[in-house]
């Protein structure tokens, strides 16, 4: 597995847009509000505020407790707005795949961008250099391979321009961290993990599956796999447009005969959707879930492009057996295409309309359109 994931994070984010327009606000506390009310919540920190022990989410009835006079700045949303939009035109030149977050944070999927860098330190240096050289903001970055790992790295080491966690080692990285590092854990569940005396990371796997379940409910699966170094969400693209098809099988399957079926069910789907749109497809992402709920995942790009049924099969069954290692019965496939070119355009990147292969699904087709979905079918669909 590769470090394909990286967290950008603009440490302290709103206070330093503002301390870099205003050279003086370095020197003193400060915080965001949106207004003074002593019950209006505390929306970022200066750093000078964090170190008296303010925190985001606070009130600031609670802010004032540990800071008397404390400075209130009400948040000038264009000011970050900007500043998010440079930033996301640095990442846009390394990878169409990211998601960027109001909080002055992104991830980025370079799985496919290694193809035009060397490696993942030279994307985090240039992406370090050009967000310093655009904003006059000093990012932090973390490498891993998926978004927990990546922004524990970017968000814990400060002395570091950028972090990269060697795959394999996620759990040796996050088992000596304390339990608050986790993202987005309401207090409740920091105070509960320490009422059982559970501080580090590594330590939560003590009180087993079944007591994280009986006592955090969900997220006790969810803190059971981040124990791990286990992170199953991805990074939600709000840029690239995609054709995505999901099958939930009925029964749970490990048979190689029905589990091929079920693929070419789907890259058919996909396939007649291309073909609708008049476009071909040059990446192709394959997704699942096993029977014990764990998840497995993989990406393949086709050169030249394409948009027939058998080909996306042929790509897609690959790639599988590239991914799916366990002997565990599967329960769901996503298959999603993405980078998309037109036919008739870029004729010379996809399967030319003259090939033999496209003119057989441009008359399937023709039959599906006039009779339906299930008129015809390719012999190895009917595989039970």
């Amino acid at each position: 597995m590769d470090a394909g994931v990286i967290h950008i994070n603009i440490p302290f984010f709103m206070a330093s847009v503002e301390s870099l327009l205003n050279k003086r606000m370095s020197r003193m506390p400060f915080v965001f509000s949106s207004s003074h009310s002593h019950y209006s919540p505390v929306l970022d920190v200066s750093p000078l505020a964090y170190e008296m022990g303010i925190r985001r989410g606070m009130t600031l009835g609670e802010a004032r407790r540990c800071a008397r006079d404390i400075v209130v700045v009400r948040p000038e949303s264009h000011r970050y707005l900007k500043m998010i939009g440079c930033i996301e035109k640095v990442i846009q030149g390394v990878t169409p795949i990211y998601e960027v977050l109001s909080t002055g944070e992104a991830y980025l999927n370079i799985k496919g961008s290694r193809w035009l860098f060397k490696s993942e330190e030279d994307i985090a240096a240039i992406l370090y250099r050009s967000v310093y050289e655009d904003t006059g903001l000093r990012p932090r970055i973390g490498i891993g391979t998926n978004k927990l790992i990546s922004r524990v790295a970017s968000s814990f080491f400060y002395d570091e321009a950028f972090i990269k966690v060697v795959p394999g080692e996620e759990e040796v990285f996050v088992s000596p961290l304390s339990v608050t590092i986790l993202p987005d854990l309401d207090r409740w569940v920091v105070e509960r993990l320490f009422d059982y005396n559970i501080f580090r990371v590594g330590e939560i796997r003590r009180l087993g599956m079944e007591n994280l379940y009986t006592i955090f409910g969900k997220i006790g699966r969810t803190l059971e796999l981040w124990a791990r170094g286990i992170d199953t969400g991805g990074i939600v693209s709000q840029n690239i447009p995609f054709l995505r098809e999901e099958l939930s099988l009925s029964y749970e399957e490990n048979r190689w005969d029905v589990l091929k079926s079920r693929l070419f069910h789907v890259s058919s789907s996909i396939g007649f959707e291309l073909r609708r749109k008049g476009v071909a497809a040059g990446r192709f992402r394959l997704a699942g879930v096993y029977a014990d709920n764990l998840t497995f995942e993989g990406y393949t790009g086709a050169r030249p492009a394409v948009n027939t049924d058998l080909s996306i099969f042929r790509l897609l069954k690959n790639l599988f057996f590239r991914i799916v290692r366990r002997r565990i019965y599967v329960k769901s496939i996503v298959v999603e295409a993405s980078l998309f070119c037109p036919v008739f355009v870029q004729g010379e990147l996809v399967d030319l309309p003259s090939s033999r292969e496209f003119r057989l699904h441009s008359a399937i087709d023709s039959i599906r359109n006039r009779f339906g979905e299930g008129s015809i079918y390719f012999g190895i669909e009917s595989t039970v």
